[in-house]
């Protein structure tokens, strides 16, 4: 999953969006695969220009507290909502 994100990154993408529903493991002979899915709030990353882009990221508790409060869509979000996936949820 980590491998998965961080080709996301590679390419100078911030995925936006890291969920159980954005998620894709393959079959049982290939469980090493993992696919992401749902990158409508995908964004550049550093942004192409200083205006900040309006993305309208999901609110919810899969969601980085970063963009709870406004911030821009950064690489440190992808890894934090992938927390949330695997550990801990800070919210409770």
């Amino acid at each position: 999953m980590i491998d998965a994100i961080k080709v996301v990154h590679d390419l100078g993408l911030v995925h936006g969006n890291i969920r159980p529903s954005s998620i894709l493991v393959a079959g049982p002979h290939e469980r090493d695969i993992v696919r992401l899915f749902g990158f409508q709030f995908c964004s550049e990353h550093p942004p192409a220009s200083n205006d900040r882009d309006q993305i309208g990221y999901p609110l919810d508790k899969f969601t980085a507290r970063g963009l709870h409060k406004g911030e821009r869509a950064a690489p440190k979000h992808d890894f934090e909502m992938y927390l949330y996936l695997v550990g801990f949820y800070p919210y409770y």
